[in-house]
């Protein structure tokens, strides 16, 4: 079993990697068999290389992303973490947007620190007004 502080050191190295936007470095993180749900995904991926995919192209709609964690709780193979993102999107018009999401991820890992679930959840509606969408 994983101790707090090493599920909270996963999390760092995780956090640096979505900071460098190294969607590839983001894929080793989780386990060849996965459950990943997100808020702005219809249905639930299963395949680690879909995750990737879909962190390319977060990643391509937000090129300054850059994630923060304001809350962590760890105990056995479960791990909960607020955040908060910000980023500039611009449109096709041209205009630029500020964005601000904050959210909630609740992440299931195996016996070698390997994501099996990670279910992440925010406001859309508030993303999209963000967005002027």
């Amino acid at each position: 079993m994983l101790s707090p502080d090493e599920i909270r050191a996963i999390n760092e190295n995780y956090r640096q990697d979505f900071n460098r936007h190294d969607a590839g470095a983001l894929q080793n993180y989780y386990a060849e068999s996965i459950l990943w749900t997100n808020s702005s995904v219809e249905g639930e991926v299963t395949d680690p290389k879909e995750v990737s995919k879909q962190y390319e192209d977060f990643f391509i709609t937000f090129p300054d992303v850059y994630l923060e964690f304001l809350d962590d709780f760890s105990e056995n193979f479960h791990n909960a973490h607020r955040w908060i993102m910000k980023a500039t999107h611009k449109n096709d018009s041209g205009e630029t947007n500020d964005i601000e999401i904050e959210g909630f991820s609740m992440l299931i890992v195996d016996e070698k620190g390997k994501i099996v679930r990670d279910h992440t959840y925010f406001d859309v509606q508030n993303l999209n007004a963000q967005l002027g969408t």
